[in-house]
């Protein structure tokens, strides 16, 4: 869900809510403390890059989403998945996946999941004038949809 028309603290302070986690529940979960989570909400400071990552983490959201990334303006830095890191459910960016990682991500995928991955690598790939194959087998677009 993006929600348009609205700053990084409103649209945190909106997942928050939506959560019903208090501000202080919100700070326990992504490990910023309640008076940071305050004065993001309220656009007084703006969280770096790792207090998105930990904050969206915490709201269980993308950072893409959170971001307010309308979805035709992502490209693969702007995918994330959730990865174990640390011990802790994290939104990871595509392009920082460890082999591992992804490993991990495609043994819990459903076969949809993993076509949808191929078509956006397909086009992504297509844009940069590249071609997708998988163990040497070309992948064409389904052309039924």
């Amino acid at each position: 869900m993006i929600l348009t028309d609205s700053t990084l603290g409103e649209r945190i302070k909106k997942r928050r809510i939506v959560q019903g986690l208090t501000q202080r529940e919100l700070s326990k979960k992504s490990g910023i403390s309640a008076s940071d989570i305050r004065m993001f909400e309220r656009d007084w400071m703006t969280p770096d890059k790792s207090e998105i990552e930990n904050i969206a983490t915490a709201l269980d959201v993308c950072v893409s989403d959170l971001m307010n990334i309308p979805p035709r303006q992502r490209n693969l830095d702007g995918v994330y998945f959730f990865a174990q890191r640390n011990g802790a459910r994290t939104p990871v960016c595509f392009s920082d996946l460890t082999e591992l990682e992804m490993d991990n991500i495609l043994a819990e995928a459903t076969p949809q999941f993993v076509r949808n991955l191929c078509k956006i690598l397909g086009k992504v790939l297509r844009k940069m004038g590249e071609s997708l194959d998988v163990e040497g087998i070309p992948v064409s677009e389904d052309k039924t949809e």
